[in-house]
Order: C-alpha cells, then sequence, then structure tokens
C-alpha cells in the first residue's frame, strides 16, 4: 500500500473512534436525561458533545481520499515516471 493508501485508512479508523465516542457520548445523554445518574453536566451537553463526533466521525469516514489529497497533493510537473507517484484514487 501507498503512503496516501495508510494515510486514508488512518483517518478512516479515527473516523470509526469518533463514531464509537459519540455513541458513549449519546448513551450518557440518554441516562443522564432519565434520571439514571445526576452529573454536573447537562444532557444537552453530551447530547451536542454526541453530536459533534458523530459529524466528525461521518466526514472522516466519507471524505478521507479528499483530505488526505491536502497532505499528498498530485504533482504539477508532467515529469513524473508513471509509478513513482504514491497518490491513486480509492
Amino acid at each position: 500500500m501507498s503512503s496516501f493508501q495508510w494515510f486514508c485508512l488512518s483517518m478512516r479508523v479515527i473516523g470509526v473512534w469518533n463514531f464509537i465516542d459519540a455513541l458513549g457520548y449519546f448513551t450518557a445523554c440518554f441516562n443522564a436525561a432519565s434520571g439514571y445518574y445526576q452529573s454536573v453536566t447537562q444532557p444537552i451537553g453530551f447530547f451536542f458533545q454526541g453530536l459533534v463526533h458523530l459529524v466528525v466521525a461521518l466526514l472522516l469516514l466519507k471524505a478521507a481520499p479528499f483530505f488526505a489529497s491536502f497532505a499528498y497533493p498530485k504533482p504539477r510537473s508532467s515529469s513524473v515516471v508513471e509509478g513513482q507517484n504514491d497518490r491513486e484514487d480509492i
């Protein structure tokens, strides 16, 4: 695998991690709203935190190649020998 593909894969792994983290915040929101435990944080705080994690997760999962292209731009010169280009479309 090329370094571009590894970078895309790592962003998708971070996206899955954020998705799982968002589920934890939504569970905490449900528990706080249902009165299962009392905390200093309001349930809406857990909800918004979970929503932010969910949005970041979906962006990283769906648009990883787009974000990786900022770190690995295509070379501008036409003298690049075929096969030396690390960037491949995923």
